[in-house]
């Protein structure tokens, strides 16, 4: 991101849930979606609402 231009800057805590973090990037999703942030040149990655966790889980 260019010094000129918006950003948000998005810190993390190792007192953060799982379902804290899962609320916030679904709701970062959405409203991006919303107010059309979410725009690329590239092929659109799966919604994150379309994933499934179980894919990421280790065994």
């Amino acid at each position: 991101t260019k010094i000129n231009e918006p950003r948000i800057r998005f810190c993390l805590s190792a007192s953060h849930t799982k379902e804290m973090l899962d609320h916030t990037l679904t709701a970062f999703d959405e409203v991006g979606y919303i107010i059309g942030l979410q725009c690329s040149k590239r092929k659109p990655l799966r919604r994150l609402v379309d994933l499934n966790p179980e894919d990421y889980l280790e065994d």
